[in-house]
């Protein structure tokens, strides 16, 4: 049985992975900063501390530290948002480097909005970043990452987009708002809108530790692409409701969330043409299946 350690684990991904790689045969030991129960242990890499007698023991880390985006940014936030993803895989790089381990492969999150607004370009992994805030933050945290891979061990980044899952996420949020009539397009509503089922995101992370060439940057969003507008349009269709309103002009969404307007303007037309190429299956191809199978 192959030990995986999942750092900053206890998220709404952390416990879902935790969950299918279980059932893939896997240990999985998770990490947070509060001890919780008997399958987390304590680590704040902020202050380096870590439980180095899992050094020797597990085959795999994956690195899913970071704060959540979903709050106001004042300048301290960026801070916090930053030294939750950069600063702790620089931690882990450090330990890894000047410890003696067995670990054989190292996974790290990143974001798919490192592409930053690319309007209707088709974007793959070997496209440039964006030069926002949020890419900036990306660049740096794969840059933490690729040091890791420098020391010879088999690394891969993990571009992950807006989430589809019933245990939280975007979805959660504007899921209330669709119930009740009143989901607006955010801007023009015609920026593609990348995203991932759950069930598709774990197996993806389960596809890149079996596969021992798997040594890459991937992104980490269904082949279909759609536009916001399309989304919600779905959305509410299997919700039943209406979606007439019209679209929140960009200015005024500017205003309200400041650079965090982005997340919600920004247009990413990705593809995952890393995955597909690796003959990676996706189960939910299709927006309105993963919306279903989520809702139901």
């Amino acid at each position: 049985m192959e030990t995986v350690l999942i750092c900053g684990g206890t998220g709404m991904i952390g416990q879902a992975l935790r969950a299918y790689l279980r059932n893939k045969g896997f240990k999985v030991i998770i990490l947070s900063r509060n001890k919780s129960n008997e399958f987390h242990d304590k680590w704040n890499p902020i202050e380096s501390q870590f439980p180095k007698k899992y050094l020797n023991t597990v085959d795999h880390i994956i690195n899913l530290s970071g704060e959540n985006i979903n709050q106001r940014w004042t300048a301290e936030t960026k801070k916090r948002l930053y030294s939750s993803r950069v600063d702790s895989t620089s931690f882990l790089f450090s330990l890894l480097a000047h410890n003696e381990h067995t670990v054989r492969s190292f996974i790290n999150a990143s974001g798919i909005s490192i592409y930053g607004d690319r309007g209707d370009l088709i974007i793959n992994e070997k496209d440039s970043p964006g030069v926002d805030f949020l890419a900036k933050l990306c660049v740096d945290w794969e840059r933490e990452a690729e040091n890791i891979r420098a020391l010879g061990i088999r690394t891969n980044i993990v571009r992950i987009s807006p989430t589809l899952s019933d245990q939280g996420g975007f979805l959660k949020i504007i899921q209330p708002i669709a119930k009740m009539g009143v989901l607006n397009p955010l801007g023009s509503g015609k920026q593609f809108f990348p995203w991932i089922h759950i069930d598709d995101l774990c197996a993806i992370f389960h596809f890149l530790l079996v596969n021992s060439e798997a040594n890459d940057v991937w992104n980490a969003c269904s082949p279909e692409n759609v536009r916001q507008d399309e989304f919600n349009n779905s959305l509410c269709k299997i919700l039943h409701k209406p979606y007439f309103l019209p679209a929140i002009p960009s200015t005024l969404i500017e205003v309200l969330f400041g650079d965090r307007s982005h997340l919600f303007l920004d247009s990413i037309c990705s593809k995952p043409e890393n995955l597909l190429e690796k003959g990676f299956l996706f189960k939910f191809a299709s927006l309105d299946s993963a919306l279903k199978n989520v809702l139901d």
